[in-house]
């Protein structure tokens, strides 16, 4: 109940093509944090095994009209610096800096087949230092 189908999309990085995948998706109806551009939604994939069904958040634009093409380039400009980060991170040997992977999914079963943007879901506090125009960083604390 309350499922949709829809098609899964990685951006690989090394061939700079898009996969697709068919999967099964439980997204729920009622944000839990809004943006000025974006909803975020929890998520479930179905098709997925018992542990990790319900651990992502569905982006979703809040202008219908907004360009499909925005939820690929932010997915492989965030898969771009996830590279970049592991680079990084092999000069110390250590992980100092991750991206999260991301990826885009189109909705199927809805009018006009809507894509959104999909990220693994990250529990506690979220703090933002920016917006889609300015930076604000009173809480930063490196130097």
């Amino acid at each position: 109940k309350g499922s949709e189908k829809a098609i899964r999309m990685d951006y690989d990085l090394q061939s700079r093509t898009w996969k697709r995948r068919g999967v099964l998706l439980r997204i729920k109806r009622e944000p839990f944090a809004c943006g000025s551009m974006r909803s975020a939604h929890m998520m479930s994939d179905l098709t997925l095994a018992e542990d990790d069904k319900a651990k992502f958040v569905a982006k979703i634009s809040r202008d219908p009209k907004e360009n499909r093409q925005v939820y690929f380039d932010d997915v492989e400009m965030q898969m771009e610096a996830k590279a970049w980060a592991e680079k990084f991170n092999e000069k110390f040997q250590k992980k100092i800096v991750d991206f999260l992977v991301a990826y885009v999914v189109e909705l199927v079963d809805r009018p006009g087949r809507p894509v959104i943007g999909v990220e693994n879901w990250v529990p506690g506090n979220y703090v933002k230092y920016n917006n889609n125009w300015d930076w604000n960083d009173d809480k930063r604390n490196t130097p």
